[in-house]
């Protein structure tokens, strides 16, 4: 073959042999190390890798429910069980928060979304009312019922009880 002007192609050898990278990262999952984000944790929230694809770049949002956020972030992943952190989620609503991380290999083909949720929850407890049985029993001690109504549901850890005490017409609750 030749062109126009009469220039005959030279025979092209390549020196050099490629691979076509087209798969993109697959097989990998992300998770939330805390069990919730509470207001000692909420600048600190990490997550873990599994199956993470080494030396593929990894782009994470963490988003609440109002539409407040993105937190947002990149990186690199170094090992396959990696994990990220701390990230910063102080400015989004206290409610449920979407982790969704995505792999981009080296070549740039860009894997699956990879998500996980956590409940952010910075508010403490408040009292919404208190009611006193006015019909103390007696036996041996006086003992009065009180109901105290929290604004959210409430759970001890085990160790003990929520303790009222009542003195001179006060009462406190630890």
């Amino acid at each position: 073959a030749e062109d126009a002007a009469g220039n005959a192609q030279q025979d092209y050898t390549p020196e050099a042999e490629f691979d076509l990278d087209t798969a993109a990262p697959a097989g990998y999952s992300v998770s939330v190390d805390q069990e919730a984000i509470n207001a000692d944790n909420e600048t600190a929230m990490s997550f873990t890798f599994s199956g993470a694809e080494v030396g593929a770049d990894y782009a994470y949002s963490v988003d609440d429910e109002s539409g407040t956020g993105p937190v947002s972030g990149s990186g690199t992943v170094s090992s396959s069980d990696e994990t990220v952190g701390p990230i910063d989620v102080s400015s989004l609503s206290d409610e449920t928060l979407t982790l969704t991380v995505y792999l981009t290999d080296p070549a740039g083909n860009q894997g699956s979304d990879a998500t996980d949720t956590v409940t952010k929850d910075t508010a403490a407890p408040s009292v919404t009312t208190v009611e006193v049985d006015t019909d103390p029993v007696y036996e041996g001690d006086l003992k009065q019922q009180v109901t105290v109504t929290y604004d959210e549901q409430m759970t001890t850890d085990g160790s003990a009880d929520p303790v009222i005490s009542f003195s001179a017409g006060t009462w406190s609750s630890d």
